[in-house]
Formats: C-alpha cells, structure tokens, sequence
C-alpha cells in the first residue's frame, strides 16, 4: 500500500459517510486502504460502514479512547507508506491525496504535510500556524480576545501576514488532515496518548521538527473541514475541559519555565513538604492542648493558658523541622512507600519530642505541661502522615493523567535500552518517559573519547532531559564519570544500572578492594530478629 488513510470516529455518522464518499472518488483502491477506528459511536457508525462500505476496514472500540490513542491504533494497522490523517468531518476534493502523495515523494525532508482546509463556503481556515506563546494563549482562550481583537499577536499565530497560496514550511498543521511519513513516523514516535483531544498535532509536528523533520502547508490540495461536526452540539463543555486539560499537559511537557520547575523539583518540593509539615506541627499542637484541657479535672495542676505557649511553639516548629532534615525526610523519593514513610515520620518525632522534653527541662523552662508533648506525638505522626499520603495519592493522579512525567533518556545498546524502555513504561507508578535512546555501541573516537557523548548532551538540551540511565556495561567507568561532572552542574539526574542490581539488598556495603569500588555482602543470621527489633524501637 502507498497511502493508509487512517479516520478516527465518534459519533458522527452523517458526516463520517460524507467523508467516505469523498474518499471513494479519490482512491486508487489498488494503491490505498482506508482504516476507521470507531470510539464506541452509539449512532450505528459501525453498522453502516459494514452495510454501505466494505472495503473500509473497521476497527471497533469498547469506549472513547480519544483522537490520538485512535490514531495510533490505525497507524499499527496501517500498511501504507504513508498515513494519511483525517477527521470526520473532512470532505477531499479531487486529486488531494495524488497532490499529497506527490509533494512527500519530491520533498524528502518532509515529514508532514497538510493542504489547504476550507469551509464549506469555500472560504480559507487557517490551518497552518505559528508555535503557542503566552500573549496567545491569553488572547485566545481568555475573554481578552474579544477586546483585542486585531492583536498582532493572535495574526502572527495565525500566520495572517501569509498568503496561503503557496507551498512553505510552517510550525506545525491542524489535525483535521495531516499526510504523514512512515520513516518520520518510526523516528519520531506515534502521536503522544496522553492527549485525549486537541494539543496531539501541535505536540507532533514540535517533536517532528526536534527529530529533524520538516512540517509543510501544500495548498495545492483542497479539503474541505466543517466544525459543524454532528458530535460537536452534544459535548461543547466536555470538549472545552478537554482542551483545557491538553493546553495544560502540553506546556507542561515543553514549556521552558515548567522545566526549570521539574528541574529544580527538589528545592520546590522540600518547601512544599516543609510547609505541610508545619501546618500538621501546629495542628498537633493544638489538638494535644485542647485534650489536655479537656481532661484537666484529672491532672492535680492546671494548665497554663495557651498564650504562655508562643515561644514553646516556635521552638517546636524549628526542633520538629531540624530533626526531619537531620533524618533524611526531606529527600524525598517517588518510590516512598507509605508504609516506610510511617516509621521514618515515627521514629523523627519520637526523637524530635525527646529532645523537646530534654531541652525544656535543662532550660528550667515550666510553662508547659509534659502531657501536651505526650498528646503531640501521636497528633503529630497522625497528621502528618496523612498530609504527606494526600500529597502523594494527589501525585499519583496527575501521573495517570500523564502530567508531570519524569523525562528520561538511556545510553545503551539498542537491544538492552529498549528492553529497559519497556519495563519503565509499562509502570505508571514510576512517572517515567522515555524520551531518546543514543546507542552506546559506536565506539571511541580519536584519543579514547567516547563519540556518542556529543549526541547524549545535544539529546539532553533538545528533549529537556532530567535523568539519564546508562544500561549495563553500555561505557566504561572512566565515560560515566565524565558525563557526571557535567551532569552534577546541570542539575541532571544520573543512573547507572548494574547486571547485579536485582541481587542488592540492604546488607550490601559500598567497600574498597584493592583500590577498585566494590559491593559486598556481610553474612547475617540475626537478619530477622534485628530487623524486628528496629521496628519495635
């Protein structure tokens, strides 16, 4: 097959069949294969694509995955050279796909190319564009827009200075039709699945010009695309909380400033999980002063009044906070179990009110009664335990969502990077996206450098990588330390993974042997029983 047009549908039956029959006028059947992945469509598009076109080869769906995981379901099925992209609610005119397919075959460096879209009236829609910035996204999904209409910069994003008749690289194409390299495609990746609607053509065609592609506006070929699509009228508000909801994850994913962000996320989340811990302190506090008073009737001294409290308080706070510090509760890991964060919490405030207890007692200060402190520590790991699980489940809904992925890239052998690509992906608790892969088998250059160091620093300013894991055996020793001097300055992440990782177990010791860094495993039969006795400590 040459071409594999590929037509993601949902609802929208009528202008489906409109599409179809456009379609049947401009294919060469000998040459082109025409996909339709329907989303679940309660109107019986499925019924009248087996009844009225045969030749269509229907892939039907148990729910709405979404434009862009449709997509990429056709693009598996596809067979052709190229993938010709269309919404349902596009009518071809004659020759569009031979006027597409010719102008990839004579433009090698094109990965994507889109033709002239018109409404129905025969008038322009502008469908190539210039790159998002924040002045559009102001006056284009803000009230603003209506009271500047004639900004400059919505008609620079709209490319009005443009005459549109004329063939050109742009940023990037709507989605509506889009003529798609298979090579580019392979390179590049599949459109990004955690855009469920809009945002997946932008994403695609920046991720195409990263790759080296070109994205072009052929307007030469005419389709025809009608917003007035029957599916519309039925999900207006969905579709804007869908858009919304992709605006978002697309500048998060490549805004520059959300990058600095990630990549500063430890200072940013230290401030944040300081700040909780505070607020449970403080709360703790109280929770145990009231108790105290409200079984005062059984202590032989009353309680002093909580105004004689303020300078214990603050001396709590910054007591509580030095301990957490001191314990390492501030490097703060995805990977915490809840469980474990519960005896770390524990054991730092025991210690933190031990040393309260000690501290106002060898200050001679009175004016406070011990059952307070008492009450505090169980308020205090109760609450702050649960802020920080709160916290967390809150994290591990917007990785679900695919926001706030930890970007990744791998340094090995093709076999093993992807076979490490494999098992990151397939955990979504681990927030992981695997961004680029730079083969570590070409060898040293002149003078013993590694070349694919280059290729690994340009990989990481281009995708804004924040960890890059080196697979087994993939350089020598002496490579990944140079690459973790820079990285150190660079505020990147790295991770070297050995063949023996899975045998490390929390008896191994980082040792020396004869002058070589080495891992070793002291025999310990009290493993159980000191393990228990840690707990119960």
């Amino acid at each position: 097959m040459d071409v594999s047009v590929i037509i993601v549908s949902y609802n929208g039956r009528s202008a489906l069949e409109r599409c179809l029959e456009s379609l049947k006028a401009n294919t060469v059947f000998q040459y082109t294969e025409v996909i339709v992945v329907d989303n679940a469509s309660s109107d019986g598009t499925p019924q009248m694509i087996r009844d009225r076109y045969p030749w269509v080869e229907l892939y039907e769906g148990s729910e709405n995955i979404g434009f862009s995981r449709g997509v990429n379901v056709g693009i598996q099925a596809a067979r052709g050279k190229y993938f010709l992209i269309l919404n349902p609610d596009t009518v071809l005119r004659k020759d569009a796909i031979e006027e597409l397919g010719a102008f990839m075959e004579n433009t090698p460096d094109a990965g994507i190319a889109g033709p002239k879209l018109v409404f129905q009236d025969g008038n322009l829609q502008y469908s190539c564009r210039r790159f998002y910035n924040w002045r559009v996204l102001l006056l284009r999904r803000t009230i603003l827009g209506k009271i500047f209409k004639n900004s400059k910069a919505v008609s620079d994003h709209l490319m009005l200075d443009f005459d549109h008749s004329s063939t050109r690289d742009v940023d990037w194409i709507l989605g509506a039709c889009m003529f798609v390299r298979r090579e580019a495609v392979e390179s590049v990746g599949p459109m990004d699945e955690r855009f469920f609607l809009y945002f997946e053509d932008v994403d695609w065609c920046y991720r195409m010009r990263q790759k080296g592609w070109k994205v072009y506006y052929h307007p030469h070929a005419v389709v025809v695309h009608n917003y007035g699509r029957d599916s519309a009228h039925s999900v207006i508000n969905r579709s804007f909380v869908a858009h919304l909801a992709s605006l978002v994850r697309y500048y998060e994913k490549w805004n520059f400033v959300w990058y600095f962000i990630k990549k500063h996320r430890a200072v940013l989340k230290t401030i944040v999980f300081l700040v909780v811990d505070v607020i449970a302190f403080n709360l703790a506090f109280l929770s145990a002063y009231y108790l105290r008073g409200f079984l005062d009737n059984i202590f032989p001294n009353p309680i002093f009044p909580i105004s004689a409290y303020e300078r214990f308080v603050v001396f709590e706070n910054l007591l509580f906070a030095f301990t957490y510090f001191a314990l390492g509760l501030y490097k703060i890991r995805r990977e915490t179990k809840g469980v474990d964060e519960f005896f770390d919490i524990t054991r730092a405030i025991v210690l933190a009110s031990v040393l309260l207890m000690a501290s106002t007692y060898l200050g001679q200060i009175r004016t406070y009664s011990r059952m307070v402190v008492a009450f505090l520590v169980p308020f205090a790991i109760m609450y702050d335990w649960s802020f920080r699980q709160l916290i967390r489940r809150t994290h591990r809904k917007l990785l679900k969502q695919k926001i706030d992925l930890k970007r990744v890239g791998i340094v090995g052998t093709p076999e093993r990077a992807n076979e490490l690509e494999k098992r990151l992906m397939a955990d979504p608790a681990l927030g992981v996206e695997v961004v680029g892969i730079v083969d570590s088998g070409s060898g040293k250059g002149p003078g013993g450098t590694w070349e694919g160091l280059a290729e690994l620093n340009a990989m990481v300013d281009r995708y804004r990588i924040q960890e890059v894991i080196f697979v087994p055996g993939a350089v020598s020793d002496e490579q990944v330390a140079d690459f973790v001097t820079t990285a150190r300055r660079r505020v990147l992440d790295v991770t070297v993974v050995a063949d023996y990782a899975g045998m490390v177990i929390h008896q191994a010791e980082v040792t020396d042997l004869a002058g070589r860094p080495a891992i070793a495993y002291r025999r310990d039969t009290r493993y159980v029983v000191d393990r228990l006795a840690k707990r119960l400590l």
